[in-house]
């Protein structure tokens, strides 16, 4: 099973399933809040808890947060021990026994907010639905199966004994299909612990019987016991409560007589209307001392038969594995085996009845004991029988022996036995050879080929000249035997047997019924299997496209799908896509005013080649590789290489980082003209834009502007559309991502720091912009990928989902070897941000109002302009600082957006800490100002959920110790923030577990920040260090910034003098310095 992976599991929400059996030990000290109230003995119910907090009131906000559906005030609250994860020094992993304070969600309500709840897709909403824990990933996965399989009939009536005369009635969930048991075991492998984490066998220390806090824990509960567990107690209620609501009348006509005898209390009630009434009724019990023939009970008899053996909880399922025959002999080995669903290897059934191997004592664990063991067993093997006779030869004997079957034996268990083996449960094992696409298994390839046979590529129009969006192709189907092709008239003679088994050469050939079904449609010109069916056919460039690179192509609802062959001129795109190797090498620019390392140079070959083709990319290196830069380079190289042919780009990014874009086209590409869309001052009619539309023209715009102007900028024909931060743009109905997919363009460029991971519609959200298409319409996509992928963890949908983005996103990460070696152990960035409104207002009043002084003051000019340095950081930094407000959890509440925009630095800082975040590293942030370090504790810790350390002047040695140690220490859990107070922190600590520094605002002293830089930058790191430095625009954060670059001399003054030098400026200088362009 899965342990957490990441440094922020304490702050979630987690659901484990609470049986009453557990809750009812003495172990588990389960106790009720509120001591006036009881729940029934034998309740089940799901508790939601953390790990981070057990006060109530930090639960009961996290859960008005994440979880807005369930009325949280109405819950009853309790303490109760679960086992939690200790990491030791060592590094190994035990559990523990804690007491927990959690909240109880009754059963029906939970299965139904769970099977409700949208685990994968984003919210409606721009605001996207909070992320959700492992934990309540798996069972709301689990709901949603119940959910499934009630609705396709797969339960039964069973009758259990508790006594010899007393007996409950329960319905039981079936998994009739190997593809349900997959599904089941699929989640069970990607389970975390955090949702079966109740303690099997405790560990008490001192012989104490009742001291269970910190107990160490032997072994937790199954998950497949507990998952089976919840599944019969759910699958049961939810179908006695669906047939109290549409009242089960053909029970009330058929027993007419017995419900008129049993409202008279009379005893002898038949046991069949005793056990239908007990699947009905709340109670499930009743008894009964002997059986009598009537066709109801024949009929609830068989149905007691399908249910006869439930692996589930216990782990364990029978095998049936059929060899290929040797040396061309026809004898074809079959033997019996046990497999454990964890993965364990097969046990061959004989050699555990010799006691040659044995079962793992963790597995016999899940039963009662060895002879519970056995007869689970022995139920199993005689279903089997019962669907394949031939198996009683097998077990005719002191122990399971082999069974050799001929050709004519093999043809027969696969015409019925094989299905229903599979149907009831069990695992039918194939030889190699006749697995989906084995050499000796029949299968069908679509071909995909063009009539054109001149290559072409070229930037001139928005898709490749050789092939546009609405160009046509051809296909074919052809048979084949693993990869050799079968023509027409054997494919034809091989239907028409009709044989599952078919002797070709010498060699057997497996023709599987769903296989044969769909291959006879495809050849058949007179019916419709689906859209590519026909022996011919065209299709449309996307489509082939898709098909291409994944390589496969499926039918409608089946789960078969057969292979895709590309030939002729539209093959040189798929190869010349898939082929990194197979790129134009593009050189550096000569207009590019600096040095691109080997893997930018790489970076822009691929932007080059695949945007000439005409195909949107999204560039998702590490944050600090250089995007931007290769971005650059790539304006640069069009400019040169096609310079009157391509139009304007516009680059579309957040309000935040525009400024950054100006200043860094400026410095690397000086002969690029840059033109801003954004503010009043903007174009605001098309012949006003259109000014701008000149070949190579930059248009830098932010998200809000596009989605407030797209009526005017959808007129435009760019030549390119780059969208930095595409994040942003993860939910299609928001409308800024609606804006943008409106945009007219000859290629399209995504960045993005932020690996596509949590959620694959944002995947498709992002692939509509740059290849619309490509992955299909949404019901499509999340047909074919999002549901098999992320709720059944389906590697071959992942593996062809792969195949088909894998041309278009390239991303480095800077633990690639390849890339380590051409970064600088230390790279140090400015961060350019504007003020936001608010702040604007604030500086220039500041700036008057202390001018004014100044000019009644004049004796006292370096006091009055050393206060009016600190005040003019503060408002860069956030405005709440400046007016010495503190931040309460209301504001944080009801208005965290607002809050954080009012700071465009804040709102940066956010951003670049979600990348590393993701991404498992740790960061510092420097800030001189307490105030501004209290602000940004309160407002990450409310981002978060987890406690951001803070070390400042004000803290005692003995805790700074402990605060510092804290942020090094390597477990999964530690802290993986840390705010500094540029003074406290500047010297004497080492911090080499961050990867990232922050420098929120600016000493001026490059010798201090340098200094406190070197805290993570030092002996014993052994990752690069990416350091940035943030500075607000047109501000004194900015001019002092430049004054220091420029001037080598002014550089040394500061490091001498700190910041009094300001104060020594002529008037004129310091009201340019302080004053706003």
């Amino acid at each position: 099973m899965n342990s957490p992976s990441n440094k922020i599991l304490n702050k979630e929400l987690q659901l484990t399933f609470i049986p009453s059996k557990y809750w009812n030990e003495t172990s588990s000290e389960f106790s009720l809040i509120d001591t006036k109230k009881k729940i029934p003995s034998d309740s089940d119910f799901f508790l939601i808890w953390t790990a981070a907090n057990n006060s109530p009131e930090y639960l009961e906000r996290q859960m008005k947060k994440k979880l807005v559906k369930i009325p949280v005030d109405k819950l009853l609250s309790c303490h109760l021990n679960l086992a939690l994860l200790n990491q030791l020094q060592n590094g190994i992993n035990n559990f523990v026994l804690q007491k927990v304070y959690g909240k109880i969600l009754p059963l029906l309500p939970a299965s139904r907010f769970l099977n409700n709840l949208e685990i994968f897709e984003p919210s409606q909403e721009e605001n996207n639905s909070p992320d959700i824990s492992g934990s309540i990933k798996t069972w709301a996965l689990l709901t949603k199966f119940i959910f499934e399989l009630l609705n396709r009939g797969n339960f039964v009536p069973f009758l259990k004994s508790v006594t010899k005369k007393k007996y409950n009635g329960q319905w039981r969930l079936l998994l009739k299909t190997k593809y349900d048991n997959i599904r089941f075991t699929t989640i069970l492998r990607n389970s975390p612990w955090t949702a079966y984490n109740l303690p099997y066998s405790i560990k008490l220390e001192n012989n104490s019987s009742n001291d269970f806090e910190g107990a160490l824990i032997k072994n937790l509960w199954h998950p497949s016991y507990l998952y089976s567990l919840y599944i019969d107690k759910v699958g049961d209620s939810l179908i006695r409560s669906i047939l109290k609501k549409q009242k089960f009348r053909t029970f009330d006509q058929y027993y007419n007589s017995e419900i008129q005898k049993d409202k008279r209390r009379e005893h002898d009630l038949s046991w069949d209307y005793k056990f239908l009434k007990s699947l009905l009724s709340k109670d499930p019990s009743f008894t009964f001392t002997q059986f009598h023939e009537t066709i109801v009970p024949k009929l609830i008899r068989n149905w007691i038969n399908i249910e006869s053996i439930s692996s589930l909880k216990q782990g364990i399922e029978l095998a049936i594995k059929l060899n290929y025959p040797q040396n061309g002999e026809d004898q074809w080995p079959l033997n019996l085996f046990l497999s454990v669903q964890n993965g364990q290897n097969l046990i061959l059934l004989s050699k555990l009845w010799k006691g040659e191997e044995s079962i793992n004592s963790e597995i016999l664990t899940r039963f009662q004991n060895q002879e519970n063991f056995t007869e689970i067993l022995f139920q199993g093997l005689g279903k089997m029988i019962k669907i394949y006779p031939p198996l009683k030869k097998a077990l005719n004997g002191p122990f399971p022996k082999k069974l050799m079957l001929n050709s004519s034996e093999v043809m027969e268990f696969f015409s019925y036995a094989k299905d229903l083996l599979i149907q009831s449960g069990f695992n039918v094992i194939l030889p190699d050879a006749f697995q989906i696409g084995g050499k000796q298994r029949l299968s069908a390839r679509m071909v995909i080929y063009s009539e054109k046979t001149e290559f072409l590529s070229t930037i001139k129009s928005s898709r490749p000249s050789l092939f546009q969006l609405s160009d046509m192709l051809n296909y074919r189907w052809e048979g084949e035997l693993g990869n050799e092709y079968v023509n027409s008239e054997n494919l034809k003679d091989i239907i028409a047997k009709k044989q599952p088994l078919v002797n070709i050469k010498d060699e057997w050939i497996l023709i599987d019924q769903q296989d044969i079904e769909t291959i006879s449609n495809i050849f058949d010109s007179t019916k419709e299997a689906g859209k590519y069916s026909g022996v011919k056919g065209k299709i449309n460039y996307v489509d082939a496209l898709k098909l291409g690179l994944s390589e496969r192509v499926s039918f409608r609802e089946e789960k078969s799908n057969y292979r895709v062959i590309v030939e002729g001129s539209f093959n040189q795109i798929i190869d010349r896509i898939k082929k990194f190797e197979s790129f134009k090498e593009i050189a550096t620019p000569s207009q590019f005013n600096g040095k691109l390392r080997g893997y930018q140079r790489e970076g822009l070959t691929w932007l080059a080649n695949i945007c000439e083709l005409g195909f949107g990319v999204c560039l998702a290196d590490d944050m600090g590789l250089g995007k931007t830069i290769e971005v650059i380079s790539l304006l640069l190289h069009f400019k040169e290489t096609h310079e009157e042919s391509m139009g304007a780009v516009l680059i579309i990014c957040p309000t935040s980082v525009i400024y950054n874009w100006k200043k860094e086209l400026n410095r690397f590409a000086p002969t690029l003209d840059i033109t801003f869309h954004h503010g009043i001052d903007r174009s605001e009619t098309v012949s006003a834009l259109s000014k701008y539309l000149k070949p190579h023209q930059i248009i830098l715009t932010t998200y809000g502007t596009l989605r407030n102007d797209i009526e005017l900028l959808k007129t435009a024909p760019f030549s390119g559309v780059i969208v930095d931060e595409s994040q942003n743009m993860k939910n299609p109905k928001a409308q800024q991502t609606q804006a943008i997919y409106q945009l007219q363009s000859q290629y399209r460029i995504c960045l993005s720091g932020t690996p596509i991971e949590n959620r694959l519609m944002e995947l498709w959200s992002l692939f509509k912009f740059l290849n619309p298409g490509l992955l299909g319409n949404q019901k499509e996509f999340r047909d074919n990928f999002v549901i098999p992928i992320e709720r059944f963890h389906d590697k071959e949908a992942a593996d062809r989902l792969k195949r088909i983005i894998a041309p278009f996103i390239l991303r480095r990460v800077k633990t690639d070897k390849s890339i380590i070696k051409d970064l600088p152990s230390k790279r140090e960035m400015k961060i350019y941000i504007d003020l936001s409104d608010d702040q604007k207002a604030l500086y220039k009043n500041v700036v008057s109002d202390t001018l004014q002084e100044m000019e009644r003051s004049k004796s006292q000019k370096s006091m009055i302009i050393l206060g009016l340095l600190t005040k003019l950081k503060q408002i860069c930094n956030h405005p709440y600082q400046y007016q010495h407000k503190s931040v309460s959890e209301r504001i944080l509440d009801d208005k965290f957006k607002e809050f954080v925009s009012m700071s465009p630095k804040l709102e940066r800082l956010i951003d670049m800490l979600d990348e590393v975040l993701v991404k498992n590293e740790k960061a510092i942030i420097f800030t001189q100002f307490t105030q501004m370090g209290d602000i940004l504790r309160d407002v990450l810790e409310y981002r978060y959920d987890f406690p951001i350390l803070y070390f400042h002047g004000g803290i005692r040695a003995e805790k700074r110790r402990d605060i510092i140690s804290e942020f090094q220490d390597t477990k999964v859990n530690s802290p993986p923030i840390l705010i500094l107070s540029l003074k406290a922190g500047g010297t004497g600590i080492n911090l080499t577990e961050a990867t990232t520094v922050f420098h929120f605002d600016r000493w001026w002293n490059p010798a201090v920040e340098k200094q406190a830089t070197d805290r993570a930058y030092r002996i014993g790191q052994t990752e690069n260090v990416n350091v940035y430095k943030f500075i607000t625009l047109n501000t004194i954060e900015e001019k002092i910034d430049k004054l220091i670059e420029e001037k080598k001399e002014l550089a040394d003054m500061i490091i001498t003098s700190g910041e009094s030098w300001i104060s020594e400026l002529s008037e004129d200088k310091l009201k340019e310095l302080i004053s706003m362009n």
